[in-house]
């Protein structure tokens, strides 16, 4: 467990031991050959039922490091492991509000609003609401403040997102104008005032928030990437009617202030459409991040999805694809490489009266990896964290971009944690994770087919033979800085704490006063990535004075063989 006022640093050395889960949908996203759940045991199954226009999302809601399923009919299965779910009754906890809710939403996105280090899920429907995730299965739904007034913050879509980079997310809900009960309302914005209660203020000036119109779902991506998060909303009339898409440019990094203007030039913001979700992704492999766009196009005989690759920022229609000449309905997009091969596939699907669940069967081949982002000075979940993989691939050095989204489907979103398909890849020439704070980080050589939490903060100015070596004992070092100031006084607002962990381990890392009082604990976790660690302390509330850390580090495969050190640091105000 990290606290807010520290970050953790991996130099990638071993693989990280982990079973691939492969319960994905959407998208099936590891392989090639899927077999149907069928057992009327497995309760994802046995529920079945109308959907209706209602998302589901992927989430590890428990921390365990497996994916479970949300389905917005008020559903929530946690994942056991071995193909096995367990659906959590209403009676569970304090009343578990999430799956008691007594109005069907339409739309979820999860991320950690409060930067506690777990997910948390609004819910748009009729009556909106925020559920904050207290942990062991148990959550509060929030009825105070702007953000707990559920009738006043109705709408059919939701996402999260940091759009004034403060370091923790903020919310955007759309009305379909008439397609909600309680009368028409313009979309909503709250932005999350942070620390210490994480209440919200409504927006009530500017372009999202202001108008009437069909709209449907809404995506953040930094599409320009300039730094800032973007908003984009389909039009979606679904009468027969067509309109441009409504999209707006955040003017943060050009003005200093999160405002928004709409983006009325470029083929993106004029074409005609039945706009349902944009999704944003780099099909092509070149850096940038492109669009895809459902239609709904029904009235009209059938409308085809749009394909805009990104040309260096100029937008250029694709026109001759399966994938943007079949025509039909289409409310989702999901992106994901199935097969493992390097590139993105896609699967869009239109309405749907049941949910489904597909398992992927095909025995490995391709190489994988998986990523999961934890933010300290950005939000916690890393939304709108962008991840680039390079990996030579058939003989080609091919570079990946993945974007944390919390709204990336149709009223519901695709796991946080990113994936990668590497072919026949067998290590990733190197990792480099943008965060939403503008801080980067970067790994080398780092080994295929594992899931990596990293967390915000890495320092790569390091020699990458040393990120690569494994070491061969415990260790823990003198922090660096010493002295320090949290006022940067020495021109040091935090102090560095490295260690080394030969293999996998629990650890605790603390630190305390002379006389034993305990007042952080930087890390309260089981690595299971042997290798150089580093933890960044910045206290508040301390005076001037000597204090101590401990490393207690005991290893997962040799309980016995425990190890425990202690030094000295010296902090000035």
């Amino acid at each position: 467990m990290h606290n807010k006022y520290s970050h953790h640093r991996i130099h990638l050395a071993a693989p990280l031991l982990a079973l691939m889960f492969c319960l994905l949908l959407p998208p099936p996203t590891f392989s090639q050959t899927f077999t149907r759940i069928t057992a009327t045991s497995n309760p994802i199954i046995a529920d079945g039922g109308p959907l209706e226009y209602s998302g589901a999302s992927w989430v590890d809601f428990d921390n365990d490091n497996d994916l479970d399923l949300f389905v917005n009919n008020d559903k929530l299965y946690r994942n056991d492991g071995n193909s096995v779910f367990v659906k959590l009754a209403t009676n569970l906890g304090n009343g578990q509000p999430i799956v008691a809710n007594q109005i069907i939403g339409n739309g979820n996105s999860w991320a950690d609003y409060d930067n506690d280090g777990d997910l948390d899920c609004f819910i748009s429907s009729a009556t909106s609401f925020l559920y904050r995730n207290d942990g062991n299965a148990v959550f509060t739904k929030i009825t105070s403040g702007a953000i707990g007034n559920g009738s006043a913050n109705r709408g059919w879509a939701c996402a999260w997102a940091d759009y004034n980079n403060a370091g923790y997310v903020d919310l955007a809900i759309t009305h379909p104008a008439n397609f909600v009960a309680g009368g028409a309302t313009p979309n909503h914005l709250l932005r999350n005032d942070g620390p210490p209660n994480y209440t919200f203020t409504k927006i009530t000036a500017g372009p999202i928030v202001t108008g009437l119109a069909a709209y449907t779902v809404g995506t953040w991506s930094d599409f320009d990437a300039d730094g800032d998060m973007d908003y984009f909303i389909g039009a979606g009339p679904a009468t027969g009617a067509t309109s441009p898409d409504y999209l707006y440019r955040n003017l943060l990094k050009e003005t200093g202030s999160a405002n928004f203007e709409r983006i009325t030039s470029g083929m993106i913001a004029t074409d005609q459409q039945d706009g349902q979700v944009w999704n944003w992704i780099d099909y092509d492999n070149d850096g940038d991040l492109d669009a895809y766009l459902t239609n709904w196009g029904g009235p009209l005989g059938g409308l085809a999805n749009r394909l805009y690759r990104n040309d260096n920022g100029t937008f250029t229609r694709v026109a001759n694809d399966p994938i943007v000449t079949d025509m039909g309905i289409s409310l989702s997009s999901v992106w994901g490489d199935y097969d493992n091969d390097g590139d993105l596939d896609l699967l869009a699907v239109g309405p749907t009266t049941a949910l489904a669940l597909y398992r992927n069967d095909t025995p490995g081949g391709n190489h994988w990896f998986g990523l999961t982002c934890i933010g300290t000075t950005s939000n916690r979940a890393a939304i709108g964290t962008k991840v680039r993989v390079k990996a030579t691939i058939n003989g080609n050095a091919v570079w990946q971009l993945r974007e944390v989204s919390a709204q990336n489907a149709f009223n519901g979103h695709n796991s946080l944690r990113q994936h990668f398909g590497l072919g026949n890849a067998t290590v990733i020439d190197s990792l480099k994770i943008e965060w939403p704070s503008g801080k980067v980080d970067r790994l080398t050589n780092v080994a295929v087919d594992q899931f990596l939490t990293v967390t915000e903060g890495m320092i790569s100015a390091v020699d990458d033979t040393e990120a690569s070596a494994l070491p061969t004992a415990f260790a823990l070092q003198q922090n660096y800085p010493n002295p320090f100031s949290p006022n940067g006084a020495f021109g040091n607002p935090d102090t560095h704490i490295a260690f080394a962990l030969p293999v996998a381990s629990r650890v605790t890392l603390t630190v305390f006063e002379v006389n034993g009082r305990i007042v952080a604990e930087l890390q309260r976790d089981q690595l299971n990535l042997a290798g150089h660690h580093e933890i960044n302390f910045a206290p508040q509330g301390l005076t001037s004075g000597i204090y101590f850390y401990e490393l207690k580090a005991v290893p997962l495969h040799s309980p016995a063989s425990s190890f425990v050190a202690r030094k000295a640091m010296s902090f000035i105000k």
